[in-house]
């Protein structure tokens, strides 16, 4: 009994074999572009505009895209009136680059305003920065169990850019107001509430002159779980924000999670399944020792109540496309142990009846 009962928590305590996918990230900063085609670019350290501020809003929605605000705010201190280009930079995308930009204002509404007023966008291409890789020094954290879900620390290169052209008069403050959608990353292996992710590249804004306040914010619905790699503080319900006197040296990291009904207060897959399997069996046997105790054989029903946590937790944490594979063959395998179980129990039960009627031979 033991041994079958051992093979059953086994089998059922393995799956979740599903991949992360890629995270997000953008952010731009002053170039210099190569005549060369097929020439690199470099972001202008040298530019004599300066950053005073940088705004960067995420919004979470629990049913819509989540949303970026991001808000430079840009003085002109050269001496002289300047025409140059800030170089927006996306993950890369698997479509042709010359789509980009309309595909993202159709889709992930990207849009650019400067001091309040709409600026068309020239086409995107994939670029190849010189002077500049992404400072990605911390990994995706699941934000419940605070371990980590990737190994992404390290640089990105495969990156498309958005160039926006723009020109300051002398002595100029230029208002500079990015909205778009982003593109997030999924994380759903070994969890049991998928972890999303976003990126955002803050080190470019350090080829601006001067050094600038920085505002992070984020609002998300109460329920959700954030964590951040730069810290931040809970101003309110949902709302979480961050004022720094000077540019981080790393990227922003953001990782966020919606758990409901939570049990065991881990996320993680594993765990969570054989705490469940373990509580199911225990109910199962104590079940089974109260019948046999009784001197009587407990209808199927009993025995398909606390089995029937596994097909529900199966269906919660799996979700589709497995579940329509997996109920009906966990079904089929729990009506196969209750009847098993049924069985083993009406034989001891026959027998320790049979054995308690025998009537004692004396000669």
């Amino acid at each position: 009994m033991r041994t079958y009962v051992m093979l059953i928590f086994l089998c059922c305590s393995v799956w979740a074999i599903l991949f992360p996918l890629p995270v997000a990230d953008a952010n731009g900063g002053p170039t210099i572009t190569f005549p060369q085609q097929n020439g690199g670019l470099q972001f202008d350290p040298d530019s004599n505009i300066r950053l005073v501020s940088e705004q960067v809003h995420y919004t979470m929605h629990e049913k819509k895209p989540s949303e970026v605000e991001v808000r430079y705010q840009l003085l002109n201190e050269s001496g002289q009136a300047k025409r140059f280009t800030i170089l927006f930079v996306t993950p890369k995308i698997s479509f042709e680059p010359q789509d980009i930009v309309k595909r993202l204002q159709a889709m992930h509404h990207f849009e650019v305003t400067v001091n309040g007023q709409p600026l068309s966008l020239q086409p995107a291409m994939a670029v190849m920065i010189r002077n500049w890789r992404a400072k990605i020094v911390d990994p995706v954290r699941d934000p419940i169990d605070n371990r980590p879900l990737s190994g992404n620390a390290g640089t990105q290169t495969a990156l498309n850019g958005i160039k926006i052209p723009l020109q300051i008069r002398q002595g100029e403050a230029l208002t500079v107001h990015f909205r778009y959608t982003p593109f997030g990353g999924y994380y759903n292996r070994d969890v049991v509430y998928p972890v999303f992710s976003q990126w955002y590249m803050l080190t470019p804004a350090a080829f601006w002159s001067g050094e600038p306040s920085v505002h992070l914010r984020v609002t998300m619905p109460s329920h959700y779980v954030l964590h951040s790699n730069i810290p931040l503080k809970q101003t309110g319900s949902g709302r979480y924000e961050a004022k720094l006197n000077r540019l981080p040296e790393k990227e922003w990291v953001l990782s966020y999670a919606k758990p409901e009904g939570l049990w065991w207060g881990t996320n993680r897959l594993w765990l969570n399944n054989v705490i469940w399997i373990t509580v199911i069996w225990g109910i199962a046997w104590l079940i089974l020792r109260w019948g046999m105790r009784s001197h009587r054989a407990l209808p199927y029903l009993a025995y398909l109540v606390p089995l029937s946590l596994g097909p529900w937790q199966i269906r919660k944490i799996m979700g589709y496309p497995l579940d329509p594979i997996m109920l009906p063959l966990c079904y089929a395998f729990l009506l196969a142990v209750v009847f098993f179980l049924h069985r083993i129990m009406r034989s001891r039960l026959s027998q320790r009846q049979l054995n308690q009627n025998k009537i004692p031979f004396h000669s």
